[in-house]
């Protein structure tokens, strides 16, 4: 049986007006376990926290417990006995029940294969650990602040579609759209080819599309919508660092760097849609 080390409702000041969240923190140096609980303590109010040492612990417990007992949120060392994080990962995103539970990746480590690693796999997002208690403070406020359940925020309607040939992002960008109650119609594909046979039949007025893909990359995609409407706006998702000129490709309205801000991607995708009307 999962030991869970720590568990208890935290009353603070100055949370928006949401229900509480319950966040499961797998990690297994005590130091970091709390110093996040006192950091979660300067950003939220009445949310249940579920501590565990080990990742083993923590899918042991998830896969026993029944839905109204499962987390909103997970936050997950990467570095852990028996199971890694990227162990854990893997596990959650292939587990039915489980693959919709956003997890937020809290690590030492600023290797870029980690991170790589770590959006191939479904995470919502990678922290860096700051020796900076206001930092860590102000990421984890962010990051309460966007999965925040019954939050939702103005937005133009429209369509959107995104196109990713990794399905555990496609589930995320999804997943942030639902989440946020956003206005817009929204259609995920894992393949170029497919998004442009969609948008002959039913046109859209976004695109939000990953660069590398197999087969037509994203500045191909780019290119051949523009051919099919120029008016339809385009935006890159890239971990390169190298940019393409958007005066090559005027459809192509902006990039946006991995790791994405999901807060950002929806203020960005809705400034197109306002742009069009």
């Amino acid at each position: 049986m999962a030991k869970v080390l720590s568990r208890g409702t935290l009353e603070i000041m100055n949370q928006p007006t949401t229900r509480s969240m319950h966040i499961a923190i797998a990690d297994d140096d005590e130091d970091d376990r709390m110093l996040i609980e006192e950091a979660w303590e300067a950003v939220a109010t009445g949310d249940t926290l579920s501590f565990y040492a080990d990742g083993a612990d923590l899918l042991e417990a998830l896969q026993t417990a029944s839905a109204d007992d499962r987390p909103d949120l997970i936050l997950l060392d990467l570095n852990m006995p028996r199971m890694n994080g990227h162990e854990i990962l893997i596990a959650l995103k292939g587990h039915e029940e489980l693959s919709d539970i956003p997890v937020i990746v809290v690590t030492t480590s600023t290797a870029p294969q980690d991170i790589s690693l770590c959006y191939a796999n479904g995470a919502a997002a990678f922290l860096t650990k700051s020796a900076s208690f206001k930092d860590l403070t102000a990421a984890l406020a962010r990051a309460r602040d966007f999965w925040a359940p019954n939050v939702t925020v103005e937005s133009n309607p429209g369509t959107v579609y995104f196109c990713d040939d990794n399905e555990a992002t496609r589930k995320i960008y999804e997943f942030y759209f639902e989440r946020r109650g956003v206005s817009w119609t929204t259609r995920g594909f894992d393949d170029a080819d497919e998004l442009l046979k969609a948008f002959e039949q039913h046109p859209c007025d976004v695109v939000v599309s990953d660069i590398k893909m197999p087969r037509m990359d994203g500045i191909t995609l780019t290119r051949e919508l523009a051919i099919r409407n120029p008016k339809v706006a385009v935006m890159l998702i890239t971990s390169s660092t190298q940019e393409v000129d958007p005066g090559l490709h005027p459809n192509l309205k902006g990039f946006l760097r991995k790791p994405v801000d999901p807060k950002l991607l929806i203020e960005q995708i809705d400034a197109l849609l306002n742009k069009r009307q």
